[in-house]
């Protein structure tokens, strides 16, 4: 009886310290993330970019569909929180690092690290980002220096108030060749003309200047009619 009593506390110790020893291993294994972040366990994942290169813009014009995705590699997939630290961005564009589901339920939008706007200025631009991603535990963060040239958008007039007449439409003898025209009017009667341009950024100034070019072109308008310049 002794025997066999001492023979179960023994099995009964045995299992015990099996138990205690999954739960000690069970404890020593790292958790990875948490939150919505992927995490990382035992290596620090790196972040980098494939590519500083920016869009070529014009003054004027909108970076296109939702913007530029900053093409980030590494990490933990987001979410980012992207910060200006140094330089400055061209005027009208902003940094969009909006988190997942911010546009609500049933339209979640996805972690973005975009750069989005248009541009309302020409120059040279040079800054530096920091980029942080959050889906890491601890998070994970990078710094990136860019260079941005942003060249002058063109202005056109594309029509006018009362509309442009095209020169084939225009009987006229003394019509310039390489131009549209504009409404015939009467002397004596009151005309006002509204020029519609595209192109660049406003507000615009018009004058009228001679083109050296065409021989049949001068910088005068008839008596009484004046352009205001903006």
């Amino acid at each position: 009886m002794s025997r066999t009593t001492h023979s179960r506390r023994g099995l009964g110790l045995a299992r015990l310290s099996g138990a205690l020893l999954a739960a000690a291993v069970l404890v020593a294994l790292p958790a990875c993330g948490g939150g919505g972040g992927s995490g990382f366990a035992g290596t620090t994942p790196t972040l980098s970019l494939s590519s500083t290169l920016l869009p070529q813009l014009t003054s004027g014009e909108p970076l296109a569909g939702d913007g530029h995705a900053l093409p980030i590699e590494g990490g933990c997939g987001g979410p980012y929180t992207i910060r200006l630290i140094a330089g400055q961005l061209p005027d009208g564009i902003e940094i969009d690092d909006r988190q997942q589901n911010i546009d609500g339920p049933g339209a979640p939008a996805e972690h973005r690290r975009h750069l989005v706007g248009t541009a309302l200025e020409d120059g040279q631009f040079a800054f530096r980002l920091e980029i942080l991603d959050q889906g890491c535990r601890p998070s994970v963060s990078m710094f990136a220096d860019f260079s941005w040239s942003i060249t002058q958008g063109v202005v056109t007039i594309v029509d006018a108030d009362p509309t442009l007449v095209p020169v084939a439409l225009y009987d006229d003898p003394l019509k310039y060749p390489d131009v549209d025209a504009l409404q015939k009017t009467v002397y004596g009667e009151f005309t006002s003309i509204t020029f519609l341009v595209a192109g660049g950024v406003g507000p615009y100034t018009c004058s009228i200047i001679d083109d050296p070019a065409d021989a049949n072109d001068d910088d005068g308008l008839p008596f009484g009619v004046v352009m205001p310049p903006a």
